[in-house]
Formats: C-alpha cells, structure tokens, sequence
C-alpha cells in the first residue's frame, strides 16, 4: 500500500502497528513441559506454534525497499532517534537526536530531518565525503521494534539551491543550521525484545532556548568558524542565523 506523504502541517499518518509482545504473548517451552501429558500440553504447543508463526511475519522481522505505513506510524510515535555514519577512514559517528516535529517521512523514498547548531558536525562531514547513513528508531514502550532505515543523505543548507522546498516541511526552530536530505534504500525491522521499557518525562528545550538568545552576527561567526570534522573532513557552515517560528514551543 501507498504512504501518504506529510502535509502541510507535516504531520504523519496515524495507524497502528500490529506485532507480538514477547512479554505478554510467547508461551515458553518450560510451560508445555509443565503440562506435558494433559490436553494443556497440546493447547500450549498449538499456542506456542502460533505465535511462532506470527514472528515469522510480523513487520518486525520484515526488511522492505521502501518505508510502509506502519513504518510511519511508528516512526511518528517516538521522541528520540538516531543516526549513525561513517566516512572511508576515522571515526564511526553515532548520534542521538530528539526535538518534537523534526523528523519527516516525505515519502516511501525520502526522509529528512532539522539539524540544529552544536558543538560538532559529524554528520554533514560523513555525509559530503560518503554519503551513507542509518537512521535507527526503537520503540521503548510496547510493543518492542526496532526500525533501520538505510539510505544516502545529503546536508541541505539555507544558502543552497532545494533549501525552501524542504524547510517548507517543517517549523524552524531557533539555531537551524541545515537539513539532511536521505534516500532511502533499504528498511529494516526487528524485535527489541531485549530493550527496557521507558517512559517519556519531557522534552529538553535547552538547545533551542540557546540558540535562540543568541546574537545572530556572533552566531553565524561562530558557526562559520566550525569548517571540519575531528577527524579533518571538510563541512560547510550555514550563511545565516535562523531565529525560527515565532509560535515554536522553547518550554
């Protein structure tokens, strides 16, 4: 089935995503020897089996080309994801990244999401040199899933050609620096069994209340200076201070 991409207000679909939750629904191998030689014993094995075939085809253990509808719906569910690149040599980046509305399915072939002005670059640097990027969403609350979405990625910045049909996707917050454009070429699912269950307290608006107290001169000096990776690869600095919506939630 077709994904619908984000609206005007961005937001994705909502649906439900339908899997097994190992820890109220798998029937283990001691409970059928508990009731070996009773009826019980043969309801827990045709219990057992069919929860067994249900994993086999569960979107969990699925991989697909392209994302699907219950990829959306989960992926708009979560508060954190992350990312991971790496370039030929040096250091494999792995980076969490959080902020409500940031993240965008535009389509079943193209995810994007707002970046912000930090202390590094990483992501940009791996991204001009390589272009790989895994993009990896968990679900800590049920039911388990882990998502990997594989693809290639570009930074867009706001002086580049593309800027505006992309940041037309999102609310700019304080400190914008760029976004990151990805292809997707692959997807991956799998259980989570083995990730806790947590819950949510609140949003940390500490990033964009930073930026947004900021002097823009000094901020685009600042980040004009940032110009390479830590291991010396070459990134690009944005041309401008993006002061954001003036309705984005800083609290």
């Amino acid at each position: 089935s077709s994904l619908a991409p984000a609206g005007a207000s961005g937001r994705l679909p909502t649906r439900s995503i339908s899997m097994v939750a190992s820890s109220q629904e798998s029937t283990g191998m001691g409970d059928v020897a508990a009731a070996s030689g009773t009826s019980a014993a043969r309801t827990a094995v045709r219990a057992a089996s069919s929860v067994r075939a249900r994993r086999s085809t569960s979107p969990s253990s699925a991989c697909a080309d392209t994302l699907t509808p219950d990829h959306a719906a989960m992926i708009a569910k979560q508060a954190v994801f992350f990312t991971a690149t790496a370039a030929a040599d040096g250091r494999i980046n792995l980076s969490p990244k959080g902020l409500a509305e940031t993240f965008r399915v535009l389509s079943p072939s193209r995810i994007a999401y707002l970046d912000l002005g930090g202390s590094g670059n990483e992501t940009h640097a791996h991204l001009a040199a390589d272009g790989r990027i895994t993009i990896m969403m968990c679900n800590f609350e049920q039911p388990a899933l882990i998502l990997r979405i594989y693809g290639r990625g570009r930074p867009v910045l706001p002086q580049d050609a593309g800027w505006g049909e992309l940041a037309a996707h999102f609310t700019l917050l304080p400190g914008t620096r760029q976004i990151f454009d990805i292809a997707v070429e692959s997807v991956q699912g799998s259980c989570g069994w083995g990730v806790p269950i947590m819950h949510v307290d609140h949003e940390r608006a500490t990033l964009p209340k930073y930026h947004a107290q900021s002097d823009p001169e000094k901020w685009v000096t600042k980040m004009s200076g940032r110009t390479s990776s830590i291991d010396g690869l070459p990134t690009r600095a944005t041309d401008r201070f993006i002061a954001g919506d003036a309705g984005a939630k800083l609290s």
